[in-house]
């Protein structure tokens, strides 16, 4: 069994292993645009996995066995297959590979992604549902991301969005891409909607901009002249770096001013993505995520993501928009139902100590950041 794909190698006949997210990117990179080098780890060892544990203390995940009307019973089965997952050993030849391919880059630390291969009728918007793993560059962690990255696979809300799709998430192949993780200046992500070009911006790591803990930094291009339409300055109260020990988690949030700042983007980063964009506008993208990395070059720009617009695919959205015109202020997946109350709890200005916090309470917050979660 081949261990690993490289991006700047992959050929058609690998796209149905890899999954579209490192399809893509290794296509971009392949046509000369600046994308970070990186390797895939195709499904096998997930459906190897699988095939070992198809009576896994009974559960079966089809969606004609699994009860999705008895929360309880969905998270059980997702806590037993994750923390199945998390137990296992992977093949050490295939881990040895894997860290010797990561440690040619000499980062200070790695990136797992999940990359998903779907059947060629469906199309499915997976954003949100696959967070990223990020882990220091030794052995021990690179096994323990890889593991956490197929395990959300499995999670409850992920069970109930296979459920809502048709699909019978052990038969999906779930790709993982593996990557460099370099510190940043800034992070954010390029939308083509209604005829204009959106561009947000966040300092850091993009890791606050997709967990929705700050309001981006926001400018609208018209994709045809280049010129800036409309520029809003965001509201960021935190921003995601890298750790510069090797002491617990890789990343750490850093609280910032409450007073308004300027602008994260410098006049020539903004051109550079704009221009970018332009290169990249005959294409039908949904999406670009990007990164300004400190190192090699302060301000070098990487695209981390490209999403093509589905075309004649049947499409399911994780977060399907509402026809309604007075939609609610949160749109989202609920990992199962009920209904809860209790006082609310209402935090505002600086942080409380955990300790002060009324117990049984409903923790009404802007942002939460990951120490505060059990």
């Amino acid at each position: 069994m081949k261990h690993l794909y490289w991006l700047d190698h992959l050929e058609t006949a690998d796209r149905a292993l890899v999954g579209e997210k490192a399809w893509n990117l290794g296509q971009l990179q392949q046509q000369g645009y600046p994308v970070l080098p990186g390797y895939v780890i195709p499904p096998q060892p997930l459906q190897d996995w699988l095939e070992q544990h198809s009576d896994f203390r009974g559960s079966n995940l089809s969606a004609a066995d699994l009860e999705f009307n008895d929360y309880r019973s969905l998270q059980r089965v997702a806590q037993d297959y994750r923390q199945a997952l998390l137990s296992a050993t992977l093949p050490e030849a295939a881990l040895d590979a894997w860290m010797s391919a990561a440690e040619s880059w000499q980062a200070p630390a790695l990136m797992v992604r999940a990359s998903l291969s779907l059947p060629a009728e469906v199309a499915l918007d997976v954003t949100g549902l696959f967070p990223a793993q990020v882990c220091w560059p030794c052995p021990a962690a690179l096994a323990k991301a890889l593991k956490q990255a197929w395990g959300n696979l499995f999670c409850a809300r992920n069970l109930l969005f296979w459920q809502k799709a048709g699909l019978d998430p052990s038969q999906l192949r779930l790709a993982l891409l593996v990557q460099p993780c370099q510190a940043a200046i800034a992070s954010g992500r390029v939308l083509w909607r209604n005829g204009k070009v959106w561009l947000q911006a966040v300092p850091g790591l993009g890791h606050s901009l997709v967990r929705g803990e700050v309001l981006p930094d926001c400018y609208q291009f018209d994709p045809v002249t280049g010129n800036l339409e409309a520029r809003q300055v965001g509201n960021q109260s935190l921003a995601y770096h890298l750790r510069t020990d090797r002491g617990g988690h890789c990343l750490e949030a850093h609280w910032l001013p409450e007073t308004p700042l300027a602008p994260i983007l410098e006049e020539n980063w903004l051109e550079a993505l704009l221009s970018l964009c332009q290169r990249l506008g005959k294409s039908p993208l949904k999406r670009l995520e990007w990164t300004l990395s400190v190192l090699p070059t302060p301000g070098k720009l990487y695209l981390t993501q490209a999403i093509f617009q589905f075309l004649g695919r049947r499409t399911v959205d994780s977060a399907a928009a509402p026809t309604n015109p007075a939609s609610p202020l949160l749109r989202g997946l609920g990992a199962s139902p009920g209904i809860a109350r209790a006082p609310a709890h209402i935090l505002s200005g600086a942080a409380q100590h955990l300790q002060t916090i009324p117990a049984g309470c409903i923790l009404v917050a802007r942002h939460l950041t990951p120490d505060w979660l059990p």
